[in-house]
């Protein structure tokens, strides 16, 4: 009995051991920050990826895409965005200067949209404007935020300090990344992070990545690549509007959950002060734009904190005087029209894109030449000024 019980408390000595050894090898995969951001994004192009990043655009797809970019010093223009601006395609109406960083999961790290930013004023120095899509689903609480896939942009999170010291807010957020720095990176230095990434801290995930098992591929290698342009662009978009819209969306529904925190977690954590901020920084003219969602999203939206995302939002374009071009207005002509909307919130069609781009422009010519930082723009002053452009779609 006392050689079971001897046996049984080495074995689990050992298992203690070997797990923190699975936890040092998992932070190691972090641990770039000794190499600085520019060593971060030279070792990304080379790095794996697996799980949720295969098939979706992450930083880690855009630094690898846009390194090979023919004449980076000819980029003055950027979009970045959650998936929604993903349709944008500012080469069909001739920005040949532009790139469209947009895509997913940059609401899940702290100040992820202005990660992007970063990620394309370093890759192309010639930057002076940059569209920002400015969604209520991007408040997040003040605190670090991170996915275990996002560990490895610590470094990048890391190099914006100097600005975050500059936010009356934001304050958790400062403390828990000096924390997790000093920390080494350990996600035990705050619960959060021990709770958000305990599942992926086990032997058996060590051992997949050890034999190639877990499906992790190189960045190159994902298929993703094959349906975007250079500048980042898609190449096709949903064949057609839709004919047959998908039934009203339910409050269960994954999206509508990720907005319940919203309202109890304002003030949030500065992330479009901090655009704001940065902007002035590096010389970037900001515009900030909100795309519309379908009219039942719309109303969760308003449930959950769209009044005080779009107060806060002018009041940092008033602070700063930067145009915000909110197209979730009432009476704009976008939200009733189920059929422009290829599911809930998203306008994957050629003139769904189109409307979207050309709605974004109009707001920015109303406050160039009239200096109006909230403009309100039909959908029918857009058809307007882009019928050649929609009449190409044929319906699409």
């Amino acid at each position: 009995m006392r050689r079971v019980f001897a046996y049984v408390v080495v074995s689990v000595l050992a298992l203690a051991m070997v797990e923190g050894a699975v936890r040092a090898y998992e932070m190691s995969q972090a641990a770039t920050s000794t190499e600085g951001v520019e060593g971060l994004l030279r070792s990304l192009p080379e790095t794996k990826i697996s799980g949720r990043e295969i098939g979706n655009q992450f930083l880690v797809h855009n630094v690898a895409l846009f390194e090979h970019l023919p004449d980076p010093e000819a980029v003055h223009t950027a979009f970045v965005g959650s998936s929604r601006s993903k349709v944008l395609r500012p080469a069909r109406f001739g920005f040949a200067d532009a790139v469209n960083g947009s895509g997913n999961s940059y609401n899940e790290i702290s100040y992820g949209l202005l990660l992007q930013a970063e990620i394309l004023r370093r890759q192309f120095p010639n930057l002076r404007k940059v569209y920002v899509e400015a969604p209520v689903l991007m408040r997040r609480r003040d605190g670090l935020t991170m996915e275990r896939d996002h560990q490895k942009y610590f470094p990048l999170l890391l190099s914006l300090m100097p600005l975050i010291d500059q936010l009356d807010q934001a304050k958790q957020t400062k403390a828990e990344i000096i924390n997790y720095e000093t920390n080494g990176g350990s996600p035990d230095s705050d619960l959060l992070h021990f709770v958000r990434y305990r599942s992926d801290l086990r032997l058996t995930n060590l051992y997949r990545r050890l034999i190639g098992a877990d499906g992790s591929i190189p960045v190159y290698d994902d298929p993703w690549f094959k349906t975007v342009r250079p500048n980042g662009e898609r190449i096709d978009l949903s064949a057609a509007m839709n004919a047959n819209p998908l039934p009203p969306i339910a409050r269960e529904h994954p999206k509508i959950q990720r907005l319940t925190d919203i309202r109890s977690n304002f003030p949030w954590d500065g992330l479009f002060d901090l655009f704001a901020i940065w902007g002035k920084a590096h010389n970037i003219q900001i515009v900030f734009y909100q795309p519309p969602v379908r009219s039942d999203v719309l109303e969760f939206e308003k449930e959950y904190g769209l009044d005080l995302h779009v107060e806060d939002l002018k009041r940092v374009s008033e602070k700063y005087h930067i145009p915000f071009i909110d197209l979730e207005r009432e009476g704009l002509g976008f939200a009733e029209d189920w059929s422009l909307f290829s599911d809930e919130d998203h306008m994957e069609t050629c003139t769904g894109s189109t409307l979207l781009l050309e709605a974004i422009l109009q707001g920015e010519t109303m406050f160039e030449q009239d200096g109006e930082v909230f403009p309100a723009i039909s959908r029918r002053a857009v058809e307007s000024a882009s019928s050649q452009e929609l009449a190409s779609c044929n319906g699409k």
